[in-house]
């Protein structure tokens, strides 16, 4: 009985903090992320970053522009983004545009891994307008209760608790059309099932074990 409840702590310790290699997501210095663009949360890889018991990994972005007008490609090191702990937010910044005869097409996609705190709604926002053009945003999340695929496109859907992995796309084109498109803020909202106080108990007692068996070794 008792090697099953040191057991069923040291699983929830570690389900919490398994990651023990990744940065906090809000920690943009040189000893976390290393900075406040995309491109570095694009370099954690798998590894990820943590943010409110949920990893966050494989950060993806491409943006591609086609025809002409004074609309141009824009990199990952030129999007900012802010990790918002308070609200379990990605709120990426840049400026996306196209005119006259361009086309840009934008994609960025992550993982959300949450173990312990489980994630049970989704929100996304666009900030952009399309003057004699068209803009197509879509968001869409797939794995754990998303299904093939939860849309939540500038909405906040309620999904079944869930662990993930989610896969997270937000994807849009920017067709200027003979006009003007331009997107400055791209956001995704998770909201993540905080634990019951005794939750919070078990995991700092599993914390302290896991430091006492380490200095035991």
């Amino acid at each position: 009985m008792k090697s099953f409840g040191l057991g069923l702590i040291l699983t929830v310790a570690f389900g919490a903090f398994g990651a023990w290699g990744s940065p906090l997501c809000t920690d943009q210095s040189a000893t976390g992320v290393g900075g406040s663009t995309l491109n570095y949360y694009v370099a954690l890889g798998s590894g990820g970053c943590i943010m409110n018991g949920a990893l966050f990994s494989n950060f993806t972005y491409t943006y591609t522009v086609s025809g002409s007008g004074v609309g141009a490609q824009t990199p990952s090191s030129a999007v900012s983004v802010t990790a918002d702990g308070s609200t379990s937010a990605f709120i990426f910044n840049s400026t996306w545009i196209t005119t006259s005869t361009q086309v840009g097409t934008l994609s960025l996609t992550f993982n959300v891994s949450a173990p312990a705190y489980p994630v049970d709604s989704l929100r996304s926002s666009f900030t952009g307008f399309a003057g004699g053009g068209l803009l197509t945003p879509l968001a869409t999340c797939t794995g754990g209760t998303c299904g093939t695929p939860t849309t939540f496109t500038n909405t906040t859907v309620s999904i079944p608790n869930t662990g993930g992995p989610l896969a997270i796309t937000d994807a849009m084109t920017l067709n200027a059309n003979g006009g003007t498109v331009h997107v400055s803020v791209i956001s995704d909202q998770f909201g993540i099932v905080v634990p019951e106080p005794a939750t919070y108990g078990m995991l700092g007692v599993g914390m302290g074990l896991l430091a006492f068996l380490r200095r035991r070794k």
